[in-house]
């Protein structure tokens, strides 16, 4: 068993505040840890090939469309029971799972609707007048929804859930001039509530409002598992995660002056914070983002990833795609020209870290370093210098699929008992795991007991909406700069991320129940020291992809 307080130090993290410096390790070959898919390397990508892509995804939302319509193979959350109208997000069970409008994933749907609408003319799905009717009905029903999200104060996701399907939505060229400015009124909105998340003295967007608290499961005296969140002695303070990098340009292609100020502001303080270099990159030129920085301790930490310090690849993706934003943005305004020039910079440095790390498969496994052959002190490490609790550290055998391996030398972590509140430890302490052993033992928390983990036949799962994301940022980003070296360098790697993607990890590959669902792509990572979302078709993995097919069509205007 690992045992936090004696994790092996493995990286030299760079950023203002503090210098840790990590032995490091050896990789592990990551081609015989996850799928045994062999890259479809050498295959060119053509537009032709993205309207291939672009005309079975309307295929198979139009298919998706009549599952929810007929209400078949659907799993329904029970915050659902009082709403008209919930929404896809993911394959759960071998059914659709649909989720509350309040989830952070409510713009995907409608989103992916609109982009495939847009194409109409050149998808011949789509010239079938009873197909595009059915999807622009749900395109707009569902794009009702987000006026009511546009207004929450308590969510920095308002980019993800309002601006970026309805922007997709004003495009198009059947939406009447009426609705098209109640769909920019919303983002407008969303603008203005995204404002009021920013603290006087602070130069970024609060994430998160949640206080983060241990994932508890013990016996009781009957032999049944009781589960409470317990309190921890030094929860974040101002919780900042790099997907909120997605979130900046509503901001950044404001009218106002102030909102865009805010955004760039986030963008270089993200640039300046929330990365570090592995100890062998000495000339720094493989950032990687954290999943979270505190910027009321000022430290990083993780909620996502393998651990504080690692390199969780569809974080990877939110701070390529984000900085790619900026760079175009910024360039818009002659008074952050500066900001231009290292954002741009940033967007190269970051393409090469996914470069570095996908030489095997251009296809992430979800977290970079979970193939290491230290991913297991990796996620076991507690240190001063992070924040003391990342979710990983409790993350148990029962809680995945049956074929999957979240990181190599996987097994029950123990770490020490400071981490929680003195509440916390004195609940626990006369608390057995549901393996029948104490939860807390000589000042040590084995949340998952101390038998170890049988694991042949598993493989670490790869993150197709990670690997979605990077292609559709990097087609975003050589638009901009068409016809430079570095241009056709993004370009033939997001070429190479989408063969892969169409010939391996389409639904129509294997033809199984996600296929018969209407899903795009297969083998998405949601969260997975959640447990939650993995190795299986996800909305915003589909939104991504045919996202990267409109960016690969746009490099031929």
């Amino acid at each position: 068993m690992k045992v936090s307080s004696q994790a092996k130090r493995f990286l030299l993290v760079s950023i203002p505040i503090f210098s840790i410096s990590f032995c490091a390790h050896a990789v592990a070959n990551a081609t015989a840890l996850a799928h045994d898919h062999k890259p479809s390397a050498g295959l060119t990508y053509t537009a032709e090939d993205a309207l291939t892509n672009l005309n079975f995804a309307a295929s198979q939302y139009s298919k998706m469309i009549k599952n929810v319509n007929n209400k078949k193979g659907l799993l329904i959350d029970k915050q659902c029971a009082d709403e008209p109208l919930c929404i896809p997000r993911s394959q759960d069970d071998g059914k659709i799972h649909m989720v509350h409008p309040n989830k952070w994933v409510v713009g995907f749907y409608p989103g992916a609707l609109w982009m495939l609408l847009n194409q109409a003319e050149n998808l011949p799905v789509l010239k079938d007048k009873n197909t595009h009717d059915a999807m622009m009905t749900h395109a707009r029903q569902y794009s009702e929804l987000l006026f009511e999200q546009a207004n929450r104060t308590d969510t920095h996701d308002l980019g993800f859930m309002v601006d970026a399907p309805l922007a997709y939505a004003i495009q198009n060229k059947h939406v009447s001039d009426e609705k098209k400015a109640a769909y920019q009124a919303a983002i407008k909105t969303a603008e203005a509530n995204l404002l009021a998340r920013y603290a006087p003295d602070k130069p970024v967007m609060r994430s998160w409002d949640f206080i983060p608290r241990m994932r508890g499961e013990w016996l009781d005296e009957n032999g049944n598992v009781k589960r409470k969140n317990m309190d921890l002695r030094a929860p974040w303070g101002y919780p900042v995660i790099v997907d909120n990098m997605m979130n900046m340009e509503i901001l950044m292609k404001s009218s106002d002056k102030q909102a865009r100020a805010q955004g760039f502001s986030h963008a270089s303080a993200t640039m300046q914070y929330h990365y570090f270099y592995e100890e062998t990159d000495t000339n720094k030129e493989r950032p990687i983002a954290y999943h979270l920085f505190d910027y009321g301790d000022m430290k990083p930490g993780n909620w996502q990833g393998l651990g504080n310090l690692s390199a969780w690849t569809r974080g990877q993706g939110w701070g390529l795609y984000g900085f790619v934003v900026s760079t175009i943005k910024a360039k818009k305004y002659p008074e952050y020209s500066k900001q231009a020039a290292e954002y741009e910079m940033m967007v190269d440095k970051i393409f090469n870290t996914i470069e570095h790390h996908t030489q095997a498969h251009p296809v992430p496994i979800w977290d970079f370093f979970a193939s290491r052959t230290d991913a297991d002190d990796i996620a076991a490490y507690v240190g001063e210098e992070t924040a003391q609790y990342s979710r990983i550290l409790d993350l148990c055998l029962d809680m995945l699929p049956e074929h999957i391996l979240p990181y190599q030398g996987f097994g029950p972590i123990q770490y020490t008992e400071t981490i929680l509140s003195t509440q916390s430890i004195s609940f626990l302490s006369d608390k057995v795991s549901p393996d029948n052993v104490p939860i807390i033992d000589d000042n040590k928390v084995q949340p998952c007991g101390t038998n170890p983990y049988y694991l042949n036949e598993r493989f670490i799962p790869r993150d197709t909406s990670a690997g979605a994301l990077y292609a559709s940022a990097l087609y975003k980003m050589a638009a901009h700069i068409k016809g430079t070296e570095k241009a056709k360098k993004y370009e033939a790697f997001a070429d190479r991320i989408m063969v892969a993607l169409t010939k391996e990890y389409r639904t129509d590959v294997k033809k199984e129940v996600s296929y018969d669902l209407g899903f795009v792509l297969n083998s998405a990572t949601g969260h997975l020291p959640e447990g939650s979302e993995v190795d299986t078709p996800i909305v915003y993995g589909d939104y991504y992809f045919i996202e990267a097919n409109l960016n690969k069509l746009a490099l031929r205007e």
